[in-house]
């Protein structure tokens, strides 16, 4: 009789969900000690929004509160695959890395605009995704492009996945003149309330602020990055990579659909990649997004393979990211 290995175990138990949920609990809840010692680098736009959006600086209650929107999130992940059927076999393994990558990641703990980002950039894919192939996707193309805009408004380079909305458009074949109308106008729905409530109170930096930020690019300077932010993009671009390898050997038995998803995701994922190492200051609302979209390749490769080498890189990784968890608690002591 062939004997399970735990990569399948993790895959296909459905107590794997609760239980990760349990253990990114106890990382948040480490986070805690060492939040006052990992403070996260923003533009000045981005961190009036986020006094704005979140005034108080109670570690607890940020935490808390961050905690319970990634909850939400990988929620939301879950359905994302259900509803697309993304990977081929019943799993919420797309859930359990989300959380365990977030989990893992102590300095995306806080409460910052990289949290509504996964939220703007998840509700983006839902409805981009249900346009595929359909006869009048005019309203899912309008919430796609709203919730391009809403996120944009948290982090203004946002916009510049406006050509993979038209990338995907195309691909998923429902780009028209109408649809591209639609988009335009559910782009632009966020900027109107966000204009009139700026005229409103009078405050036209914050206004022309927005725009500039679309055009004004830090100098890369990789100084600025912890040693878990440099170890955790590294890891995860090394299952990013062998997720694109398994992909492409192996996409022949998806759907023709799913192909068309996961193609997307990929070609997003390198774009996201490449702009982390042009703009390493705007490290967080990128590999926020950055692990949206490896969560669910990740969860493809280790859901559909079963070897022993794969088995293998699975555990590895586990010891991998746990020894990333570690790596602020280290340097929390030896600053003591």
């Amino acid at each position: 009789m062939r004997k399970t290995k735990f990569q399948n175990k993790v895959a296909t138990k459905s107590a794997s969900f609760p239980i990760t949920i349990i253990i990114t609990l106890v990382f948040w809840y480490v986070s805690i000690l060492i939040s006052d010692k990992t403070p996260n680098t923003y533009s000045p736009y981005i961190e009036n929004i986020l006094k704005w959006i979140w005034p108080k600086e109670n570690a607890y209650v940020e935490v808390g509160i961050s905690f319970l929107f990634t909850i939400l999130i990988a929620y939301a992940m879950l359905e994302l695959h259900n509803t697309f059927s993304l990977i081929r076999i019943r799993t919420t393994l797309v859930g359990v890395i989300f959380l365990w990558y977030m989990g893992c990641c102590s300095f995306l703990h806080l409460m910052q605009p990289g949290i509504f980002l996964q939220l703007c950039f998840v509700a983006l894919l839902f409805n981009l995704f249900s346009s595929y192939q359909r006869i009048e996707p005019t309203k899912s193309i309008c919430y796609a492009f709203f919730f391009c805009g809403l996120g944009s408004l948290l982090y203004p380079k946002f916009i510049y996945f406006l050509p993979f909305l038209l990338l995907g458009m195309i691909q998923f074949q429902s780009l028209t003149i109408r649809t591209f109308f639609a988009g335009l106008i559910g782009l632009i729905i966020p900027y109107c309330f966000w204009a009139g409530y700026q005229l409103y109170i009078q405050d036209f930096d914050k206004l022309f602020n927005l725009f500039t930020e679309w055009t004004f690019f830090s100098p890369i300077d990789y100084n600025i990055l912890s040693i878990d932010q440099i170890a955790a993009f590294c890891l995860i671009t090394v299952i990013a990579l062998f997720s694109a390898g398994h992909y492409l050997a192996n996409s022949f038995q998806d759907k023709i659909r799913v192909r068309s998803y996961l193609s997307f995701l990929f070609i997003t994922d390198l774009f996201v990649g490449v702009a982390i190492l042009l703009q390493p200051v705007m490290f967080n609302e990128l590999f926020s997004i950055y692990i949206v979209i490896n969560s669910i390749t990740g969860a493809h490769l280790f859901a559909l393979t079963n070897s022993k080498i794969t088995n293998l890189f699975f555990i590895i990784c586990i010891i991998l990211s746990i020894i990333i968890v570690t790596i602020p608690l280290w340097i929390a002591y030896i600053n003591f």
